[in-house]
């Protein structure tokens, strides 16, 4: 007898027998942003991060760039008159605030991330 609890996979995505259907899923780009924001600042932009953890400010630099990009991205997809997927702009805004060009490329960015803010979203 087998008392393994079988694996469940998300609906549509896979076979009954278990193999991908449509071969790799691509998944969306907004997905854990925070996380890769912050694994992507302290690898290519480790000075930037240490003088804002010493002001205090890494952590709120880090959400407003996560909400900064997020609102860009659906805006261009929600207001696109050429239809834009999710990825193409994606790739329009990513490096405005959230994959920024390393220190060795780019010593000094155009803008303090410590002043960045999210954006205001209404409430509805």
């Amino acid at each position: 007898m087998n008392n393994s609890t079988p694996q469940r996979l998300p609906p549509g995505l896979y076979r009954p027998d278990g193999t991908r259907i449509g071969g790799d899923f691509e998944p969306n780009p907004l997905t854990n942003l925070a996380a890769k924001i912050r694994a992507h600042w302290l690898k290519h932009r480790p000075k930037m991060c240490a003088a804002l953890e010493a002001q205090g400010k890494l952590e709120g630099a880090i959400e407003a760039a996560t909400e900064l990009t997020g609102e860009a991205v659906l805006q261009l997809v929600a207001n696109s008159r050429s239809k834009l997927h999710l990825w193409e702009a994606w790739d329009m805004v990513r490096q405005e605030w959230a994959i920024l060009p390393s220190e060795e490329d780019v010593p000094v960015l155009g803008s303090d991330p410590a002043t960045w803010q999210p954006p205001d979203i209404p409430e509805e």
